[in-house]
């Protein structure tokens, strides 16, 4: 919550998330959501620490003995939680998707009348999908899909839906938060350059663990495995002073793989393999800045994709 102290601890899964002030590339700070929005953590397994006393005693007359104890050390493990998705611009949220060990991509049940069931839809008339907002806004259960899955799902490219200050599509350092802002009281939804920080110089890294380590700003050592583990990305909050040279004073930040929606249909997909988290800034007509990343690639302000997809959001606090 906005009034409560940050943490400059170290991400601990199975552990309350508290906010956390994170360092983007330009030393600017950004106090961000612990959680994403809607999160809902997965299943979980926990053996607590356990010590056991062994005693060794002579056979025959018994009178050599030692002991000693061995601490079994605590073992936790949680799969992958699952959030909401928002389309760019919308307030309303969009069904998350359920992952287990067999299958990534199923939507989660849902619950009231008919009427309100999430549905992925194409109201257009003009058969490209792309809808005027007062649609969206009057059906928020609806994914407004796009016929060409490379476009924004709203008939007017606005720049100022979740920042009220943008007339020009562009990153920026602030946002102003609108009534469309899907963020709880206190929040919204970051810049683009809020997410600077994740990598030595701001930039996308996108090379093989053995030419990129020591670019991404991560306590990972090893990429595919630590990934893989945590279904995500842990990040260290303070900025790095270079290559090959982080700061572990700010704690760090863990951000899951939650996949997304796609843009031409509505269906779910890459749980557990990507993620992606929308900032308030438009690229141009078509595209937003977001941040992205896998297994092997780190992208503070990518815009290959469009604003018709679903994605996550992870907000930070307002400032005056």
């Amino acid at each position: 919550m906005p009034e409560q102290p940050t943490s400059t601890d170290d991400y601990k899964a199975g552990e309350i998330a508290k906010d956390m002030v994170v360092t983007n590339i330009n030393n600017r700070q950004y106090t961000f959501m612990g959680v994403e929005l809607g999160l809902c953590n997965g299943n979980s397994l926990e053996y607590k620490e356990r010590k056991v006393k062994v005693r060794f005693k002579q056979t025959g007359t018994g009178q050599q003995s030692d002991e000693f104890e061995i601490t079994q050390t605590r073992y936790y493990t949680e799969m992958l939680g699952n959030c909401t998705y928002y389309q760019f611009g919308r307030k309303d949220p969009m069904l998350p998707l359920f992952y287990d060990d067999e299958a990534y991509n199923l939507d989660k049940d849902q619950y009231g009348p008919l009427q309100y069931k999430f549905t992925f839809v194409d109201e257009s008339v003009t058969g490209t999908g792309k809808v005027a907002i007062n649609l969206g806004i009057q059906h928020p259960y609806h994914f407004h899909y796009v016929r060409s899955a490379y476009d924004d799902w709203c008939s007017t490219p606005y720049h100022n839906l979740w920042n009220a200050t943008q007339t020009t599509a562009g990153a920026t350092d602030k946002v102003v938060k609108t009534i469309y802002d899907p963020s709880p009281v206190g929040y919204c939804v970051p810049p683009a350059n809020a997410f600077t920080g994740v990598t030595h110089n701001g930039n996308g890294v996108s090379e093989a663990p053995a030419y990129s380590y020591g670019k991404i700003n991560s306590p990972y050592k090893q990429y595919y495995n630590e990934f893989t583990n945590n279904a995500g990305w842990i990040f260290y909050c303070s900025k790095m002073n270079g290559l090959l040279n982080w700061d572990n004073s700010g704690g760090t930040i863990f951000y899951g793989c939650h996949g997304y929606r796609y843009a031409g249909s509505g269906h779910g997909g890459h749980g557990g393999l990507n993620g992606n988290y929308w900032s308030a800034n438009p690229n141009n007509a078509k595209t937003s800045y977001y941040l992205h990343f896998t297994q092997t690639q780190v992208a503070p302000k990518y815009t290959q994709e469009c604003r018709a997809y679903g994605y996550s959001v992870r907000p930070v606090r307002e400032t005056p």
